[in-house]
């Protein structure tokens, strides 16, 4: 009987071990993600991926997985089957590279997802990785403080740049909107535990505290979808709230129920008068509704690009593509996502895609509204203060959540591996909501099976981390040198990369671009024709991994231009006018070949077309120039057929009228 007792104890204590190593793990893993601008590049997002790969390697050796009922494997078994087809749609895309980003933000948000409904179900387990979560969104809102009070382009991590934003603050982020998504996320979460966990006092005043942080950060990140998302996740907490309070009938509801709502309305009041103090936040607080807003051209773009394939989607990451061939005249910035999730699964992954995660959302908030309701019928009693760790955390999710699934309406969240992951993380709380036993007589193969499920995920991004990220390593760098210009340096990493991965086309492309710069400084006639000619056989390799990439379409027919091949040239201009027909800049170096050409005609219909999609740079001058060639009457008479007219057969260079 001791010796029982002994193995039993040891068991238990190598189970707890193993437990709080795979719970370490994989709070690190979510960690290292924030850290590294949420993982929005595949260099910055395979450390945490490796980090969260072990911690599913760890649960293999967990010796008993929990027992789900049936109606949380139906729920689990949900999230399963949407990143399962996202990871067999990602490995089935026509472009691979383009894939990768989702294929393996899909296997580690698959680890995370199930580690927490099937190993990590203790309300302590969860609350940990919360303020984990938490200590991570404060640095963000310090973060967030400096680029909005002194630096504006301010980045913790040298090298990484923050354009366009001013002093709407991002944290460790590049995007601000991401940064008000997180908060969300973990703002409610934290807020739910504050108001109803079962805790003393002064833990209650630090959740406070915690969550007053990260309102306060969203409040600053100039991001009206997380305004407006914030305000529906308030409502829904709210609500929630007020249920509870209904349900205990404690000796002041009519009072408690007095301050939830006026608590709620004197937030919303204080953080729009602490976002008017900034004259850019105000603008923007100014302008939440704004019916020409870009993203609806960026939405009907998505749209034709369904229509394509309506039932599998295009293919993971080929929006980038679809977006740019049915980009509106008015978006002339490279259209890299839609500005809604929903859209862009639609188009991605076809209606099977966007049905499978309508199922998903419609059963996970199911599943946690169901959990809400018994707790309260069976835990909470009526004239007692309710206090209950489980009641805390589904709260916490749902508001949390329903406010993420409202902005990502309007945002891409679920394409930033960092908001991913908490949201997988949070989605495993409404899927297994309370804390389940283990099954005593768990069997060797149901472990073993369980534990695949975290385990091949794991072992899939651990050789592509392996193999992957050295390449991914050396191409950052190579884009980093040549946005300095240090143009030897980007040819020598890029070609370095495209080693160890031949089939990234970007590292072609930066190879390409150093070369295809190098000839400003080339002295040498034939020094210029070897370093285009480079250029132009790594711009071939590129666009036979991703044929439809403009930037690769267009650089090609450049140097063609430049090698004086003007037929290839001219083939290779209408072909990247074929993928991207409204890019101004196409149209004016279209004008530059007919120029080079002396077909000044033709190069004035071109810069007409470029300046009427709000080019100036190059067409402004071309056109200055045609009109003082046309007054030459020397030049008229020796060339007579460069002023003819267009003929108006010719779509592509007859001018915008």
């Amino acid at each position: 009987m001791a010796r029982t007792i002994r193995t039993a104890a040891a068991a238990a204590f190598k189970m707890n071990r193993l437990l709080i190593g795979a719970l370490l793990l994989l709070g690190l893993g979510l960690l290292v993600t924030q850290v590294l601008i949420g993982g929005a590049r595949m260099v910055f997002a395979f450390p945490g991926y490796a980090v969260i790969a072990a911690a599913g390697l760890v649960l293999l050796w967990i010796p008993s997985p929990k027992q789900l009922s049936p109606r949380q494997g139906v729920v689990v078994a949900s999230g399963v089957i949407l990143a399962l087809y996202v990871i067999l749609r990602g490995l089935l895309s026509p472009v691979e590279y383009a894939a990768r980003p989702d294929l393996f933000m899909a296997l580690a948000a698959l680890i995370v997802y199930w580690a927490t409904a099937k190993y990590f179900t203790g309300t302590k387990e969860r609350i940990t990785l919360i303020f984990l979560l938490l200590g991570a969104g404060v640095v963000h809102v310090v973060i967030g403080v400096v680029q909005l009070r002194f630096f504006p382009q301010y980045m913790l991590i040298p090298g990484i740049q923050r354009v366009g934003y001013g002093s709407r603050a991002s944290g460790f982020y590049v995007y601000p909107s991401h940064l008000a998504g997180l908060l969300e996320m973990v703002g409610f979460s934290i807020l739910g535990l504050c108001c109803w966990a079962r805790w003393r006092p002064v833990w209650r005043l630090v959740a406070g505290h915690g969550a007053a942080i990260c309102f306060g950060g969203l409040a600053i990140t100039g991001s009206r979808g997380g305004w407006v998302s914030a305000i529906a996740g308030l409502v829904i907490f709210a609500v929630l709230s007020c249920w509870i309070v209904l349900r205990v009938r404690l000796r002041r509801t009519r009072t408690v129920l007095a301050g939830i709502v006026g608590g709620a309305a004197a937030l919303i009041g204080a953080f729009y008068l602490f976002m008017a103090d900034n004259a850019g936040i105000a603008e923007r607080l100014g302008s939440i509704y704004e019916p020409e807003n870009g993203r609806i051209l960026l939405w009907s773009a998505a749209l034709e690009q369904f229509r394509l394939a309506p039932v599998f989607g295009t293919g993971a990451g080929t929006y980038l593509f679809f977006g740019r061939m049915f980009r509106s005249p008015e978006i002339q910035g490279d259209p890299v996502h839609v500005h809604s999730d929903y859209l862009e699964l639609l188009g991605d992954y076809g209606l099977v895609g966007l049905c499978s995660a309508i199922i998903l959302i419609a059963l996970h908030l199911a599943s946690g509204f169901g959990a809400f309701r018994r707790i309260l019928l069976t835990k909470l009693r009526p004239g007692i203060p309710p206090a209950s760790n489980e009641l805390a955390l589904v709260v916490g999710a749902l508001s949390g959540l329903g406010a993420i699934f409202v902005h990502s309406a309007i945002d891409f969240n679920f394409h930033l591996p960092a908001n991913t992951l908490v949201a997988a993380f949070f989605l495993a709380i409404l899927a297994v909501p309370s804390a389940v036993t283990s099954s005593a007589a768990a069997s060797s193969v149901r472990r073993w099976a369980s534990g695949s499920i975290a385990v091949i995920p794991a072992i899939a991004i651990l050789v592509a981390a392996f193999t992957l990220w050295p390449a991914e390593f050396f191409g950052e760098k190579a884009r980093v040198a040549v946005r300095d210009r240090q143009y030897f340096e980007a040819w020598r990493l890029a070609e370095q990369a495209a080693v160890r991965d031949p089939q990234n086309p970007m590292l072609h492309f930066y190879a390409a671009e150093a070369q295809h710069y190098l000839t400003e400084i080339a002295t040498e006639p034939t020094a210029r024709a070897v370093l285009h000619e480079g250029a132009l056989s790594s711009l071939d390799k590129a666009l036979a991994l991703s044929p439809r990439d403009t930037l690769f379409l267009l650089r090609r027919a450049q140097v063609l231009d430049l090698l004086g091949r003007v037929t290839e040239s001219e083939a290779a201009y209408r072909r990247t006018i074929e993928n991207d027909p409204n890019l101004a800049t196409i149209y004016a170096y279209f004008g530059l070949h007919w120029k080079r050409r002396e077909q000044f005609w033709l190069a004035r219909g071109a810069w007409l077309k470029a300046s009427a999609l709000g080019e100036s740079a190059i067409s402004g001058r071309g056109l200055q120039e045609i009109a003082r060639l046309k007054k030459d009457p020397l030049l008229q008479a020796l060339s007579p057929e460069a002023f003819k007219p267009i003929r108006p057969a010719d779509p592509i260079a007859s001018p915008v009228r």
